[in-house]
């Protein structure tokens, strides 16, 4: 088999066509051979396992030369650029002169996606105009709308999203005439990003994570039908449909689910949103520590979560908790930077939820502080969040599932908020001041810092009318918190 014709069987995608064709070679030959080499590739790609996929498409390339290099390149560059692993996609580029004429438009197509993710926006329109008009000349449809899905992935990234809606519809409805099932569901990924994120249409969206889900169903790729069930899965979860939201669930668990793409943060999320509505705060809370905790979690996910994390603090009344995670929070999001627009909209939505933990907790000043008009251009949020919760019939749809959130938080803290007006960490001091115990052995025991206890303790004092301990733990008795 040439590495053309494997070239073509790869980038078709069909995960039985490149297996069909893999069993042709002997083991020795799957070892050293660039055709056999470029199927395995793409066969690890096809069953959700894209490092294998990059290994074995990088050792190929390191051991082949000429235009045979060309094509494993071609197939090797869009992974490394998925992984952001730009300066290699790069250099593998540049490292190809006198490109055989069949991968030119798709090298274009590549360059353009690169600049844009560089922030050099005038560079990657010229790469994809030159990149569509070699893609016109070739009369083959599977590398023509490769092309066109390039061109439309760097022109999502430098937010020209006319262009990418008009590229990606054009790629995917050919990759679906010609069979490319799970090409079409990435090129209605980008469809399904810019009806999300960009022109807020929930109707829209989910027709498009339901192409992607179906075109990865028609491809046998789970990873990409579950890719396409995650993204109705957050729509369900972000709009607050608890109904649809479980269905899905259900589908998306009957199968193991992989770890391929960033859509795993979103169905941790939407597990997290759930717990909340349903008033399991501390189950959010395990699961919103793991999530934060993961690996090359971006800045905009952690603030998610620390968002969350001081919500669920205000639901049980531990203000220092609250304090912490909304710093932690209006520290992350007051960065100015580019990013990709999922990043933009988690930072406004963990700053209004770190607004919300806020005001919820009692300090209403520095919330609303919070919501300034880069985060809360209208000043939507800032009438609608008060004390006792948030108005869902203002909300918009793709916020309803956070504002559902909010308002179990209002209903858990109004709950949780003790007699005296004493936090339950205040209640832990003062149930250890009996023994005796000195204020630096109560914060090691508690975990917290000698000043923190220290604040706690006058502030015990204030709201018990005391001036000392003694005092203190004699009113503390009268009021029963000792039984």
């Amino acid at each position: 088999m040439t590495i053309e014709s494997a070239y073509a069987v790869g980038t078709r995608g069909l995960l039985v066509e490149v297996e069909h064709h893999l069993d042709r070679f002997t083991a020795v030959q799957r070892m050293r051979d660039p055709a056999a080499l470029s199927l395995r590739g793409m066969r690890a790609v096809l069953v959700g396992d894209v490092p294998t996929g990059i290994a074995v498409l990088r050792r190929a390339t390191e051991h082949t030369h000429g235009f045979t290099r060309q094509y494993l390149v071609d197939l090797l560059v869009p992974l490394l650029v998925m992984t952001e692993d730009l300066d290699a996609a790069e250099r593998l580029l540049d490292a190809e002169t006198d490109v055989v004429d069949d991968l030119q438009a798709a090298y274009l197509g590549s360059r353009s996606v690169i600049a844009a993710r560089r922030g050099d926006d005038h560079a990657s329109s010229l790469y994809a105009a030159e990149a569509v008009s070699a893609a016109r000349q070739l009369d083959e449809p599977n590398m023509v709308a490769r092309v066109l899905q390039r061109v439309a992935l760097g022109a999502f990234f430098r937010e020209d999203y006319t262009t990418a809606q008009e590229r990606a519809l054009e790629a995917a409805r050919t990759f679906e005439r010609i069979g490319a099932f799970r090409h079409a569901a990435l090129a209605y990924s980008i469809l399904y990003a810019v009806a999300y994120g960009v022109i807020g249409s929930p109707d829209v969206a989910r027709l498009y994570a339901a192409r992607m889900t179906t075109n990865g169903e028609r491809a046998g790729d789970a990873s990409v039908q579950q890719m396409g069930l995650v993204a109705q899965m957050d729509i369900a979860a972000e709009g607050g449909d608890q109904k649809r939201l479980g269905s899905i669930r259900a589908r998306l668990l009957a199968n193991p689910l992989t770890e391929q793409y960033r859509e795993r943060f979103q169905f941790v999320l939407a597990e997290v949103l759930a717990s909340c509505w349903a008033q399991r705060f501390d189950e959010a809370r395990a699961m919103l520590v793991n999530l934060r905790a993961g690996e090359n979690r971006s800045g905009p996910d952690r603030a998610v979560c620390d968002a969350l994390l001081a919500n669920c603090a205000a639901a049980s009344w531990d203000l220092d908790d609250v304090r912490h995670y909304t710093r932690s929070v209006f520290s992350k999001t007051a960065e100015h930077v580019h990013e990709p627009l999922f990043d933009v909209r988690r930072r406004q939505i963990a700053r209004i939820l770190a607004a919300a933990a806020s005001i919820l907790s009692g300090d209403a000043a520095r919330g609303y502080r919070a919501l300034s008009p880069r985060f809360d251009p209208k000043g939507l949020f800032a009438r609608i969040i008060t004390a006792n919760g948030i108005d869902e019939r203002q909300t918009p749809e793709l916020m309803l599932g956070y504002a559902r959130v909010i308002n179990a938080v209002a209903a858990a803290a109004r709950a949780s908020r003790p007699k005296a007006g004493l936090t339950p960490a205040e209640l832990r001091v003062l149930r250890a001041l009996p023994a005796g115990t000195t204020l630096n052995r109560i914060a090691s025991e508690f975990g917290k810092s000698p000043k923190t206890v220290e604040r706690q303790v006058q502030s015990i004092y204030g709201k018990l009318h005391v001036s000392n301990r003694a005092q203190a733990v004699q009113r503390a008795r009268e009021l029963g918190i000792y039984a």
